[in-house]
């Protein structure tokens, strides 16, 4: 009974918050208990209790709740982004006159994440998937602005097809299984390509698969920074615990699902940190930077498929992976409304400071959570063809080096932002992760401690530094050819060519779609040809006076070129 009260609390705790609203007497006791609502969760997931699945026949079809170790490590990341961005939003929206109505989403939407993570039935983690998802239209809407009702639009007919995806999948394994517990759904699933194929796309929605991402960039620079911390750091994560769920990744050996996994994981690695660094916005920044993370995180999912000697270190590089950028991804959008709300020039540079911790982790820097955690998944690269590993050495480094351009990106855009009013109770909770950051990876959960030694020893240090020279090279160079961000490139890149084609009428298809595709396609090629040779004039102009005037610059350059020549060469 005790088991079923605490597994049940989880969800049940900001639920019965976000109801408590409807009683205007209590709204105010509630905006004072909201932010400790996923406390319960948190506390649950640390002290390891209860470890046993508890069952509710009366409930549903026979609810089944529980954690597994790899379910109990994403709620410590689920639980405590909820509780930070809970507290940080209690001090962002206390003048808003609308924050009433945003604190009952933030609550639903918190319900259903965490009872997706406890879940332990197709048809109960389904529910608070469906649960998150829509509520968090909520979120994203709330500025009420038109920008803001457009990504609201976008993120909701992806959610709507995603769970078009996801139902028939399950209804597939269902069919086939014993029960609906995940090992018995994933013995089903593993003979049925279109329930994996379906699954894949339908949970894809939300762990930002190429090209079902396109909400991401549109959604989190409208969404008030708390929202967007879970939107990226939490929420996208539940996808990838989808995956992790109910797809037989490590039970079977499929090439075709890896190499399929690992090239779309990759193209929104690269494609997505390219897109990324001319954004305008630095929230836009940190949404292409969360794309191209999870698009590491997808190619390592890849690495699952495609061999049964690489399925167990990948798995376990996806854990950790996906806890470090986490904790690293809300600690920086906090950090957006911590520069407007410093109040003085001393306490914002003190925030663009310490927004260098977790900026560096991301990037992968040494002696970081980023540097274990990439580590980890270098450790899969051995247990691949050698093809294989041959191209992924070459696209990981490729992979930091963008991330390392993004935050470089992020930083300079963040740094000059308008100050607004001071607002000192966003700084403690965006402290603590900041704090999490600097620690998480070195917890021995799904690494053992002699991994995580490995992976910060100082021969590890310059195949993780090199990455991140090489990008800020790059960044220095871009600013010293004082070269401008194209304004070409809007937040939802593909959609551009979506939504040409889907303004053509269905009569006229497929000439008129055809052209309009043709016609964006061929406004961007011009555009890029511009800027490629706006840009290689202004380095004929200025590259050699800035790198005479810079020999620092100069001389790190030439070395990281000489070290990554080296590199290949070996």
């Amino acid at each position: 009974m005790m088991n079923t009260l605490v597994l049940l609390g989880v969800p049940l705790v900001p639920l019965l918050l976000a109801v408590a609203l409807a009683v205007p007497a209590w709204r105010d006791t509630v905006w004072r208990c909201a932010p400790w609502a996923a406390l319960p969760a948190l506390v649950v997931a640390l002290a390891g209790w209860p470890a046993d699945t508890v069952s509710l026949p009366w409930l549903l079809v026979g609810t089944r709740l529980g954690l597994d170790e790899t379910s109990r490590v994403f709620l410590v990341l689920t639980a405590g982004l909820w509780l930070a961005a809970g507290h940080y939003a209690s001090a962002y929206h206390v003048k808003d006159p609308h924050r009433l109505r945003h604190l009952a989403a933030f609550l639903v939407t918190q319900a259903g994440n965490l009872l997706l993570v406890v879940a332990a039935d197709a048809v109960t983690f389904y529910l608070g998937f469906l649960t998150m998802s829509l509520a968090a239209y909520g979120l994203i809407v709330h500025t009420s602005t038109d920008a803001a009702r457009r990504a609201g639009a976008v993120y909701l007919v992806l959610v709507v097809l995603g769970e078009a995806l996801i139902l028939p999948a399950l209804w597939l394994a269902v069919a086939g299984a014993e029960s609906l517990a995940p090992a018995d759904l994933r013995a089903a699933i593993q003979d049925s390509d279109l329930a994996i194929a379906l699954l894949l796309a339908g949970l894809g929605v939300k762990a930002a698969l190429i090209p079902l991402h396109v909400w991401l960039p549109l959604a989190h620079p409208e969404a008030p920074t708390p929202a967007s911390a879970v939107l990226s750091g939490a929420m996208v994560k539940a996808g990838l615990l989808g995956w992790l769920t109910l797809l037989p990744a490590g039970d079977v050996t499929r090439p075709d699902v890896g190499i399929a996994l690992i090239v779309l994981g990759l193209a929104g690695a690269l494609g997505a940190a390219l897109y990324g660094c001319v954004q305008s916005r630095p929230k836009a920044v940190l949404a292409y930077s969360t794309v191209s993370q999870m698009g590491l995180m997808i190619a390592v999912f890849g690495m699952a498929w495609y061999s049964p000697e690489a399925a167990v270190p990948a798995l376990a590089a996806l854990v950790v992976y996906a806890v470090h950028h986490g904790f690293a991804k809300g600690a920086l959008f906090l950090g957006v409304g911590c520069v407007e709300g410093a109040g003085s020039p001393r306490a914002r540079r003190a925030v663009l400071g310490v927004l260098f911790l977790p900026a560096l982790a991301l990037a992968g820097a040494p002696l970081t959570s980023g540097a274990i955690a990439k580590g980890a998944m270098k450790e899969t690269l051995p247990s691949l063809p050698e093809g294989l590993y041959a191209g992924l050495e070459i696209a990981l480094p490729l992979a930091a080096i963008g991330t390392t351009l993004l935050m470089a990106r992020f930083l300079w855009l963040a740094a000059r932002l308008q100050a607004q009013d001071a607002k000192p109770g966003l700084f403690a909770p965006w402290a603590a992760l900041c704090a999490a950051v600097a620690v998480v990876g070195f917890v021995p959960v799904a690494l053992s401690t002699d991994d995580i030694l490995a992976a910060v020893a100082p021969s590890t240090w310059w195949a993780a530094t090199w990455p991140v020279l090489a990008g800020l090279t790059l960044g220095a160079i871009a600013v010293l050819t004082r070269r401008r961000t194209p304004t070409w490139l809007p937040e939802g890149d593909v959609l551009w060519l979506l939504v040409a084609i889907g303004r053509t009428p269905v009569w006229r298809w497929p000439g008129q779609a055809l052209r309009r595709a043709i016609d964006a396609l061929d406004l961007t090629l011009d555009a890029t040809r511009q800027w490629v040779a706006h840009w290689l004039t202004r380095m004929g102009d200025h590259g050699e006076t800035a790198l005479t005037r810079w020999p620092l610059l100069t001389a790190t350059l030439l070395a990281t070129l000489a070290a990554a020549w080296l590199l290949v060469r070996a």
